[in-house]
């Protein structure tokens, strides 16, 4: 369970795996998270590093947060 908030706090950490794993596929394969589609309004996105995984995932939320009003990206 996900606790619903208004704010989404992301920070990208070295797993070890290339970064283009998490490609669009997988996070539109993962399927919307009820949370982000209708209340997430910020998304913090810390250690953005530019990369497929990255521009992927904001793709992904992008398309699924209805309600997303601002995004600060924290290189």
């Amino acid at each position: 369970n996900f606790m619903c908030t208004n704010l989404i706090n992301f920070t990208v950490w070295e797993t070890g795996q290339p970064s283009g794993k998490h490609n669009l596929k997988f996070w539109n394969e993962s399927g919307t998270i009820e949370c982000i589609r209708s209340r997430i309004e910020l998304l913090v996105f810390h250690d953005f590093q530019g990369g497929r995984g990255d521009l992927a995932f904001l793709k992904f939320f992008f398309e699924s947060a209805l309600v997303l009003q601002e995004v600060v990206i924290v290189f």
